[in-house]
Parts: C-alpha cells; sequence; structure tokens
C-alpha cells in the first residue's frame, strides 16, 4: 500500500500483447511554496493571507511561470522540476529585486521632490536582468488599487467626486502615500467605523430608545432646523402624537417609534447635542431600516414613506452605503409611483386635503432626492421618463395646515420664508434640471449638448439664482439663509455639470468653461463659510458642493500655465485661502457621523496641499506630512481614548549591527504591523515603540541624549480625559520631529545623510518649531509638592520664570508661528544652528521628562498627604506668566497630559538650574535675536505688573539675566518702591528722595525697595529715600 502510494507510476498494463507503463498525470501545485512546505492550507492569493500574516510575504511564490496563483483547471501536461538549490536561489533573487524596487520607487516619489543621489544596494547582474524593472512613476506601485479599477466600475467611473481622481491625476497618489508612509505605520488607517449588529432576537424598537430628555432635545433639533428643507413631517400632528408617546402605560406604535428614532439619528449627526449618542445611532439607522423592510407594501401608509425618506437622509447624512444612493432613491421613487403620488388624478375620494398637501410634500422629497443622485452618479433616473403634473406644496406655515381642513388658505408670496418655501421655490427651477439630466445622463431619450446650448443654459440657470429670494427679516434666524444656500446649490451643481467635460480640450471655447466653473465654485464655497459661520453647516451633510467645488477649483487652477497672466492664476493665494478656511467644515463627516467617514477630510486636506505643491509653495514631501498631520489630529481628537500600553513598552529597543537594520527586518515589521492594525483607533504608544525601532536613527540626529521614550502606563488618579500618556510625545508634534527625515525605509549611514540634506533649512525648522512648542507646553503640567508650602510663591517662580525665559526665546525666533516652509525667520541661520538648538532642547525635554518619572515613583511610595499638590493658581504671578505664554503659543494645538509635581527640596533647584544653562546656550546659540528678546522682556514686565519688580528681579538674578536688567532699569526709571509704610505715637517720617537746594548734580538712577517700613515713638524722626547735597555731601 505504502508503496504504491509513493510511487508516480501504476501497474504495467498489455496492449497488442506490449507491456505498457502508464505514467500518472501530476497535480497542479495550487499552494504557495511556503504553506507547501509547512503543509498548510493557503488561500490562494498573492502573497497569500497566511505569508503576510508571518512576515514572509516576500518569499510567497507559486510553481507557475510567473510566480503567480495558477488558476484551478490549470492542468498543464508537464511541470518543471526546479532543485531546491535553484528554488531558493530564485526567491532570493526575487526578494532583492522587490527590495530594490520598493527603495526606488520610495526614494523617488513625489511629483515635486527634489531629487536625491541614488543609493547603492547589493543585488546581482543577474538578479537585475531577470527583473527588469523600470522605476515606477510616483504612486505607480498603487495602481492596482486605483478607484477606476475597483468594483462596481460604473460607480467609480462615473460618480462626479471620483471622476477628480483621473482628472486630477496627482490626487489619488497624494493620499496614498500620505497614508502608507505616515498613518500606517502608525496605526491609523482609513477604514470606516463598523457598528455593533443588532441583537438577534430584538423584542422591540422601545429598548432602543434614549431616555426622554435626551430625546426631546434632538426632536426638537430636528423639527427646528432639518425639517426646514426636505418637508416629511407636518410639525402640529406630530406633536401632538408625540406628546402621547412617553404617557406611562400606553401603548406605543411601532410605526411611531421608528419614526422617532429616525429623526434623533438624523439629529445626532447633524447637531452637537447627540455627542452622547452617537455611537448608538448606528444600531437606531440599521433598526428602522431594518424595520421599514419588513413593512408590507399592501398597507402602505404616510408614516411609512415619511420613515423610509427620513432613513435615506439619515444614510446620506453618515454616509452609510453611499455606492447604493443612487439604486435606494430610486427604489424610492418606484414605490411612490406605485401608490400614486406622482398623480394627483389618481387620488381616492376620500384622501382629505391634509393627506394630498402631504402626499406632495413627500413626493417632491423623493423626487429632489433622486435628482441629486443623478447629477452626482452620472447615471439616468425614471424621472426622465415620466411627466408627472403633481402641483408644488402651497407656500404655506404648518401651523396654517390642519387636518380639518376642507380647502387649503392662500399661499404665501414667495418674499416671504415659511417651513414650505425651499419645496415651493425648488419647483421653479426643475424643468430646466430635469431637462438637463436627461440631456447628459439619458443620450438614448435625446441629444447631447451642443456647445451654444451650454451657454444658453448657463444663462437661464444664473437668471434663475438671481430671482431667489434673500429673506433679510426672516424671524428664524439663520435658517433662511440655509434655504437659500441649498436653492442655489443645486443650480450651481447643474452649472458646474454641463460645463465639466469642456474643461481641459482643446476647443477655443474652454476657457470661458474654466472661468464660469472657478467663479461658481468660490460662490458655493463661500456659501459653506456663510453657513458655519452661523453654526449651520451641517445642515448641508445631505449634499457633496463642498467637496466638488474645491475639487472643481483646485482642477481648474491646475489647468492652467504657472506663468499665465489669467485671473484664475492672479488668484490661486486666494482660492488656497479660501480652500484652508473649508477644511474644518468637512471635519464633521469624520467627528460627527456615526460611521466616521474619513475620506472627504483627508481628499479636502489633499485638494489644497496638491495645489500648494503644484504653484511651488512648498515640495511634496512637506504636503504629505502636513495631510497626515492635520489627519491625525482630527482622528486624536475624535477617538478621545487611548489602549493599554503593553508590558514591554518601557523597554528600548537595541539597535542592530551599529544601527543598521536590515531590509527583510524592516519587511517583516512593517506587514505584521499592518496586519494586525485594523482599528480605526490610534495606539498612541505603538507610535513612539515605532519612533524607536532601527528604522530612524533618532540619536544620531538630535544628540546622545535626547530620544523618544516608550509611554509608560498611566498612574492611578489622572485625568480620564486625558489622551496622550503622561510623558508621550504628543502625536502631531512627533511627525513634526521627523519630518526632516525621510518617509520610513531601510536604511543606512548613506541613507540617513541623504534623507537629513533632502530636508534642508526649512523642514529641519519646522521640527524645531514643534519642539520647542512642545517643551514649552511641557512646563504646564509641573506642579509642587506640600512640601514647598513655606516658601511656594518663591518656588513657583523659579519655576514660571523659566518658562518665560525660553518661550521668550522662541517668540524672538519666531518659532511659535512657523507652520510650514515658506514662513520661515531669516534669524534661523544655518542648519547647524537648528541642530544644535534641537540638542538643547531635547535635554531639556529630557530634564522634565526624568523628573516626572521620579515624581511617579514617589508617589508610588508615598501617599496621602505626602504627595498633595500646591494649586499654582493661586499665584498671581503664575497666572500672569500662563497668560503671557498662550498668547505666544497661539498657533500651536496640544494634546492634553496628566500634571505631575515635585515632591523634594532639591528637586526644583537641580531641575532649574539645569534648564538654566541650556536655555543660556539657546540664547547664546542667535545673538542677532539678543535684541527682539530684550524688548520683549521689557513687554512682559510691564504685563506682569510694577508691584511685582522687586520679587521678579529677586528670582531673575540668578537664572534670567535679561529679565533681571530689565527689571533693574525699570525700577530705577519708577524711583523707590514703598510698600504698606506706617508712622504712630507722634513718630515723623518723610517718604522720597531729597534734594538740597544747594544741589546742582544729577539726581535718579538710584532705586529702593521699602517693605513695611515702621516709624514709631514720638520724638522719632525716618526719611526713607535718596538724598542729594547738604552737608558733607556731594
Amino acid at each position: 500500500m505504502s508503496g504504491n502510494a509513493s510511487s508516480s507510476e501504476a501497474a504495467p498494463s498489455s496492449v497488442d500483447g506490449r507491456v505498457m507503463k502508464r505514467v500518472r498525470r501530476q497535480r497542479v501545485q495550487l499552494s504557495c511554496g511556503e504553506c507547501r512546505a509547512k503543509k498548510l492550507s493557503c488561500n490562494r492569493d498573492w502573497p497569500c493571507q497566511r505569508c503576510v500574516k508571518t512576515g514572509r510575504a516576500h518569499l510567497c511564490m507559486y510553481d507557475s511561470q510567473d510566480g503567480q496563483p495558477p488558476m484551478a483547471n490549470q492542468q498543464p501536461e508537464r511541470q518543471r522540476q526546479a532543485s531546491p538549490s535553484n528554488h531558493d536561489e530564485v526567491r532570493r533573487l526575487r526578494a532583492e529585486v522587490e527590495q530594490l524596487q520598493s527603495l526606488l520607487s520610495k526614494q523617488t516619489g513625489g511629483f515635486a521632490a527634489p531629487p536625491t543621489p541614488s543609493t547603492t544596494l547589493p543585488a546581482t547582474e543577474s538578479s537585475i536582468e531577470q527583473a527588469k524593472y523600470e522605476v515606477p512613476p510616483w504612486g505607480a506601485h498603487q495602481s492596482s488599487n486605483h478607484p477606476k479599477d475597483r468594483a462596481p466600475r460604473i460607480y467609480y467611473a462615473q460618480h462626479s467626486l471620483f471622476k477628480f481622481f483621473v482628472e486630477i491625476p496627482e490626487l489619488y497618489p497624494f493620499i496614498t502615500e500620505s497614508v502608507e508612509v505616515w498613518l500606517k505605520p502608525a496605526g491609523v488607517h482609513l477604514k470606516k467605523y463598523t457598528p455593533t449588529s443588532l441583537p438577534e432576537n430584538l423584542s422591540s424598537l422601545d429598548v432602543l430608545l434614549p431616555s426622554k430628555d435626551d430625546t426631546d432635545i434632538l426632536v426638537k433639533f430636528y423639527l427646528d432646523h432639518c425639517e426646514q428643507l426636505h418637508r416629511v413631517i407636518h410639525v402640529p400632528t406630530f406633536a401632538r402624537e408625540y406628546a402621547k408617546f412617553w404617557v406611562p402605560n400606553e401603548r406605543r406604535s411601532p410605526a411611531t417609534t421608528a419614526l422617532v428614532l429616525s429623526m434623533i439619528t438624523i439629529s445626532a449627526s447633524t447637531s452637537s447635542l447627540g455627542a452622547n449618542c452617537r455611537n448608538d445611532s448606528a444600531r437606531w439607522l440599521m433598526a428602522c431600516e431594518d424595520w421599514s423592510k419588513r413593512q408590507s407594501p399592501k398597507r402602505h401608509r404616510l408614516i411609512h414613506y415619511q420613515i423610509a425618506c427620513l432613513v435615506y437622509l439619515a444614510k446620506r447624512i453618515n454616509m452609510v452605503h453611499k455606492k447604493r444612493f443612487w439604486s435606494e432613491s430610486a427604489l424610492l421613487v418606484q414605490k411612490a409611483m406605485i401608490d400614486g403620488l406622482h398623480d394627483d388624478t389618481l387620488l381616492s375620494r376620500d384622501d382629505s386635503t391634509f393627506a394630498t398637501e402631504m402626499r406632495r410634500r413627500i413626493w417632491f422629497t423623493i423626487r429632489e432626492l433622486d435628482l441629486q443622485n443623478s447629477y452626482e452618479h452620472g447615471l439616468p433616473t425614471l424621472l426622465h421618463n415620466i411627466d408627472s403634473h403633481v402641483p408644488p406644496p402651497s407656500n404655506i406655515d404648518d401651523e396654517a395646515l390642519d387636518e380639518a381642513l376642507v380647502d387649503l388658505p392662500g399661499a404665501e408670496p414667495f418674499e416671504r420664508h415659511t417651513g414650505t418655501s425651499y419645496q415651493a421655490l425648488s419647483a421653479q427651477s426643475w424643468a430646466i434640471r430635469v431637462d438637463i439630466s436627461r440631456r447628459l445622463y439619458s443620450p438614448a431619450l435625446s441629444q447631447s449638448l451642443t456647445y451654444d446650448e451650454v451657454l444658453h443654459y448657463t444663462h437661464e440657470l444664473t437668471q434663475h439664482i438671481a430671482k431667489l429670494p434673500s429673506w433679510g427679516f426672516c424671524s428664524q434666524k439663520g435658517l433662511h439663509k440655509v434655504t437659500n444656500a441649498f436653492l442655489q446649490f443645486q443650480l450651481m451643481e447643474c452649472i458646474l455639470a454641463i460645463h465639466r467635460p469642456y474643461l481641459n480640450c482643446d476647443n477655443s471655447k474652454h476657457p470661458l468653461s474654466e472661468d464660469v466653473c472657478h467663479r461658481v465654485s468660490r460662490d458655493i464655497l463661500l456659501l459653506n463659510l456663510e453657513l458655519k459661520d452661523l453654526g449651520l453647516q451641517s445642515l448641508v451633510q445631505v449634499r457633496e458642493d463642498l467637496l466638488l467645488a474645491s475639487l472643481s477649483l483646485v482642477r481648474v487652477t491646475m489647468l492652467q500655465p504657472l506663468l499665465s497672466n489669467s485671473v484664475i492664476m492672479g488668484c490661486s493665494d486666494a482660492t488656497i485661502d479660501l480652500l484652508v478656511r473649508c477644511v474644518p467644515i468637512t471635519e464633521s463627516r469624520y467627528s460627527q457621523s456615526c460611521n466616521s467617514e474619513p475620506w472627504c477630510f483627508i481628499t479636502m486636506c489633499a485638494a489644497y496641499l496638491i495645489l500648494k505643491v503644484h504653484l511651488g509653495k512648498i515640495d511634496s514631501r512637506t504636503a504629505e506630512y502636513i495631510c497626515a498631520q492635520k489627519f491625525l489630529n482630527l482622528h486624536s481628537k475624535h477617538s478621545g481614548s487611548q489602549r493599554t500600553p503593553s508590558s514591554n513598552r518601557h523597554q528600548e529597543q537595541p539597535l542592530l549591527q551599529n544601527g543598521l537594520a536590515p531590509v527583510a527586518v524592516q519587511s517583516t515589521q512593517n506587514e505584521n504591523q499592518s496586519a494586525t492594525q485594523t482599528s480605526l483607533v490610534s495606539d498612541v504608544g505603538t507610535f513612539a515603540e515605532w519612533l524607536n525601532t532601527d528604522l530612524f536613527d533618532l540619536h544620531a540626529w538630535l544628540g546622545p541624549t535626547y530620544y523618544f521614550q516608550p509611554a509608560p502606563a498611566p498612574c492611578h488618579g489622572t485625568s480620564s480625559t486625558s489622551i496622550s500618556t503622561e510623558n508621550s510625545y504628543p502625536l502631531e508634534h512627533t511627525l513634526e520631529s521627523l519630518i526632516s527625515i525621510n518617509p520610513p525605509r531601510p536604511r543606512d549611514s548613506d541613507l540617513l545623510s541623504i534623507s537629513i540634506e533632502a530636508g534642508g533649512l526649512g523642514i529641519g525648522a519646522i521640527a524645531l518649531a514643534g519642539l520647542f512648542n512642545n517643551v514649552v507646553d511641557s512646563y504646564g503640567y509641573v506642579r509642587l509638592g506640600k512640601q514647598y508650602a513655606r516658601d511656594f510663591e518663591a518656588s513657583q517662580a523659579k519655576l514660571d520664570l523659566s518658562r518665560l525665559q525660553l518661550s521668550r526665546w522662541g517668540e524672538a525666533l519666531g518659532l511659535a508661528s512657523i507652520t510650514e516652509t515658506t514662513q520661515l525667520p531669516t534669524a534661523l541661520g544655518s542648519s547647524d544652528n537648528i541642530a544644535t538648538a534641537e540638542n538643547a532642547l531635547g535635554n531639556i525635554f529630557n530634564l522634565l521628562d526624568d523628573a516626572q518619572h521620579l515624581s511617579k515613583r514617589y508617589e508610588q511610595r508615598e501617599s496621602g498627604d505626602a504627595v498633595a499638590i500646591l494649586n499654582p493658581d493661586d499665584s498671581e504671578l503664575h497666572r500672569r506668566v500662563q497668560c503671557i505664554v498662550t498668547h505666544r503659543q497661539r498657533n500651536t494645538g496640544f494634546l492634553k497630559q496628566a500634571a505631575w509635581a515635585l515632591y523634594r527640596k532639591n528637586d526644583l533647584e537641580n531641575l532649574v538650574e539645569d534648564i538654566t544653562d541650556l536655555t543660556a546656550q539657546l540664547v547664546n546659540l542667535f545673538p542677532a535675536t539678543k535684541q527682539r528678546q530684550q524688548e520683549l522682556s521689557t513687554a512682559e514686565l510691564n504685563a506682569l505688573g510694577d508691584e511685582r519688580l522687586p520679587f521678579v528681579k529677586s528670582i531673575a538674578d540668578d537664572q534670567d539675566p535679561l529679565l533681571a536688567t530689565a527689571a533693574q532699569e525699570a525700577m530705577q526709571a519708577h524711583g523707590s518702591t514703598f510698600f504698606e509704610p506706617t508712622t504712630r505715637d507722634g513718630a515723623a517720617a518723610h517718604h522720597g528722595d531729597h534734594i538740597h537746594h544747594d544741589y546742582r548734580g544729577p539726581t535718579g538712577g538710584l532705586s529702593h525697595t521699602y517693605h513695611k517700613a515702621l516709624a514709631e515713638g514720638k520724638g522719632t524722626k525716618q526719611h526713607c529715600g535718596n538724598v542729594y547735597g547738604g552737608p558733607d555731601r556731594c
């Protein structure tokens, strides 16, 4: 049995008397070599999942000609048998070629990056000859993941936003590089939040309802704000039903519960009121959608359409299943047509005036949403084929509409804003918008647009915009502006759609289309900023006009020649400023929605940064860093939590072979990290560990005493709202300190020097600014223990003035205002000075860090009154220093840390003394700023107050010569100072200088401080002050 099983030949057979051996055909090896050698299952991907998880993706190969997985039905007649030695050699050579390709692609990455010298890597002629690879262009190695190659292809190819990935070819590679180089190593991925599924046996929707107080707030917000656009609810009728909703022991209708849940889902995503309920809104949405799908179409009532519309609006606002928006709105149209909402002639005689009016509101809401999807997705709609003559809803408030009405009251004029003004005015431009959509997206039903027709439609649409009322005296503040903005958005969207095909073409008329798109896009952004100033920008999340207009502006500007004198190029700086102002608007899509949609924000950031790179304001590497930093800031603020650090986080990772990390080790670490990081919540500790790996020689860059230490586990008693751990470097400033180093890659000594030289003075200045801001901010978390109670004021002043001195040095250099390489102050000097300053600042940071660790060890040994902390706000001087420093740090945002204290008496003296020496080195390093520092010290004394001059001078004498000199000059200018002089029991006292009548010499320049001078007793004469002239005097 065993011999037959192991043999490759079968038993001999006889044919025509001849004995022949039957040769078995060997089975095709479908598993990769690694899985087959270990006798494990293989999912037959390339690389397979098991090789990726084990960090051996570069060794994953199949026994096929190209090394890729063979087809399951592929059975070649013969397979080439390679010897084990040749097989291993091929694997090794292919791994070398892949490493070489990866290094070269990252080295030359960036469409405006400066060229860097090539590096020498171990490679044989046979490996290069076998590979014959060419260096791919920027982002070419990501081409297989490009949206245009994904499924469903129609969605990615036709959608108005995804078209920009083709029209602006730098956009998607830029985002990909930012994610791969900065975000993924930090454990942050561009993935949406995956909500928890509903319980399998959900007995009732009532169990999902929040408390009555929370529900009341969210329902009121929806009725007062969101309901003013797409009309679904009749507010007075719903208010009566809602009053019965919370009556105890009253049976609730499941439909009413679903309606309330769908309303508060929208409110939780469009206002700050639902911040606590935002995690539950995903379950509310799923429950309402599931309930709606289970309803029979034979029993559809008005409330079922209300729930369906609200569920769809909630999904649009939260970007849930965005690829289904077009099909879901089309399904709503079909259901409405089945029930006859599109034709008033199908009304039943029993339908009341109220029901007819509500049907019209529902129908107009559904058709507007479907037409919007037609423009956004670039696909036809069923509305192109029907001719609906349903009159628009009356322009009346809900209070004028009642269930008992027989006839509708007269409609209000359009100049008066009502709850249905949006639907009434939107109907005025419905015909032209449907006609344009039909001409663009249903070519079988009509002819394509000519350019003359495009100009004609542009004129008509502009006329409709001009006719819109402004409602300057609306009683509801701000809501009329939202209505006006929505009406303009849907008309401007049509203008951009008809001119878009004429951009970047050889036709002589296309510059006119560029100007039109530029003006319309700017108007859209300005309208969004106006709504942002009113706090109503979240109401427009149901539309994509902001991102559409931003990308259109970027595209039109990048189409212009760099030396062009066109109006568009002349406004390029203003365009960038406008885009930067609009970036915070897109944050709500990520921070407020239950789906945490990351693409809107990062695409918006990438858009304006690409434009700055195109205009030569910054280089591509710096732009990628800024994009990643902004996303990390938003992500850290949104997550608001941190994971428990691992047990080995206190251990430093040793360098391998004189600090050189082998390529295979780096590949394994990155793949393991990518395979395990599946959550969108970043791990600050993991990022700190990543910074300490061999990929960055921070010891060589920052000096022998400065390094990034992994964050320890938070101690008991720290604030629950703290985002970063007690001594972890804030995430955004960690990136700033790495900006002068190339993106993560294997390196040797040559690569390290190349990365620093390529960074240049500008990027090094950004690193210095980030480090300075972090060190100054670290002072704010130092407290003093109760052992300093006796001389608390003097001890706290030493600490405060030390911080003030460092802050003054950075203000004189302009470090607090540096955000980009285009803002570099001339006083920075050479890169050597910057490196020296970084080393000194790093040492100061280490001193604070070491003191913090001593404090934590003391807290672990002692307890109770021994670790009591004094409140620094009790000191007026501390409060004033804090105001000065906070004002200077105006352009920086820091992650909050937990406060820590100095307990032992000599800790403060040693800390301040060491920091003073390092600060003196910084002051002497840039002598050109000395005059500026003297001016700042004088301004500081004015802010601290004259009454504190002697005290400030006594502290500054030992640690801050500039401030001490300024205090001495101020005291001399003010003369002597007298604090609470007292005269009693017939004594006589004179406070002030005495000048003899014969004296002709100079006066002033001498000042004294008299504290509680006491003259007591009859006949006592006391003089406090200087005496000029007189007997025996000069």
